[in-house]
């Protein structure tokens, strides 16, 4: 189920003209895969079952989308024990959750859902504004609209003001009128503020908190991870780094290409931090090696950043 599940999503990314990284083998991860076209970055969580995802997993994925200026959506095939509806938007822990043919119609087609699933059913957005504006236009009282969907004055006042409707109401709505009243969801194009999760440092190894501390004394704005493939997303105004952290090389070499993979679709840098005594590489499969007491040496980001660039030429 999940293998066929990918195979979809990976064709409808690449119908719809996206560069895709290399997908995330790791357990417990906060992510599959990532997909850019243009400036458009997605970071996509494939789960048979949408409701397999938890908060923790939600919220760091989250913050790594929101840090790369990207967009977190799940591609499922069913809640619970029923199937995803086609057009339907589900939302768990505020993150859009899409069935694959949802995700067709609106990378491929350029035809976005308008209906959203929430505890009592499924509703849609109404434009208040044009509303408004159409029943005054016909000379209708909030009364008369009232009267006609069998609901309240209060009902439709707040509709006019942005109150989201059940679709049989906005039907009727736009059939009273004669316009096009329902908004479509733009789900990939959503920005909501994400928030730091401050016991994050307080779970991860010694070693990733002496690189994480070392960082933001060099000017770093650091978002320690602990589900994901790299470490740390670690930013200055200029670069954005994945950063990962390993005492042992091979481990590092078995996520390189995956790491490089993923740096390149968000338009980041992969660096490996490695904490050992012994001659390191410059870098593994495209990925720069920097190890772990160089850091002291460095004055700014500038001076790291710079060691990365030639590093990834070598």
């Amino acid at each position: 189920m999940k293998n066929s599940l990918i195979e979809r999503t990976l064709e409808v990314l690449h119908e719809a003209g996206f560069a895709v990284s290399e997908i995330c083998s790791y357990r417990s991860r906060s992510f599959d895969l990532a997909a850019r076209r243009d400036e458009l970055l997605i970071l996509l969580k494939l789960l048979s079952n949408i409701d397999g995802i938890n908060r923790e997993i939600a919220e760091e994925m989250k913050r790594i989308a929101a840090y790369l200026s990207g967009s977190p959506v799940i591609v499922g095939e069913r809640v619970g024990f029923r199937p995803l509806e086609r057009g339907v938007v589900y939302y768990r822990y505020d993150i859009p959750s899409v069935s694959v043919e949802t995700l067709y119609d609106y990378l491929v087609e350029d035809s976005p859902p308008l209906v959203y699933s929430s505890p009592g059913g499924f509703y849609v957005s109404i434009d208040g504004e044009a509303l408004r504006r159409r029943r005054l236009e016909e000379g209708l009282s909030l009364g008369d609209i009232a009267s006609y969907l069998g609901t309240s004055r209060r009902t439709i006042s707040k509709y006019e003001e942005g109150m989201d409707a059940t679709i049989d109401n906005a039907l009727k709505l736009e059939e009273l009128l004669g316009a096009v009243l329902i908004k479509s969801i733009d789900f990939l194009n959503i920005r909501k503020p994400v928030e730091i999760d401050e016991n994050i440092e307080a779970k991860l190894n010694e070693i990733e908190k002496l690189v994480i501390e070392r960082l933001k004394n060099l000017g770093f704005d650091v978002l320690p991870t602990l589900h994901s493939p790299f470490d740390t997303i670690s930013k200055d105004e200029l670069s954005t780094l994945l950063v990962t952290v390993h005492r042992r090389i091979e481990a590092l070499k078995r996520r390189a290409r995956l790491l490089r993979s993923l740096s390149e679709i968000a338009c980041a840098h992969s660096v490996f931090i490695l904490d050992s005594s012994c001659s390191v590489p410059k870098n593994i499969e495209g990925n720069p090696v920097v190890n772990r007491e160089e850091l002291e040496d460095f004055d700014d980001s500038k001076e790291l950043i710079e060691v990365i660039y030639e590093r990834s030429e070598n």
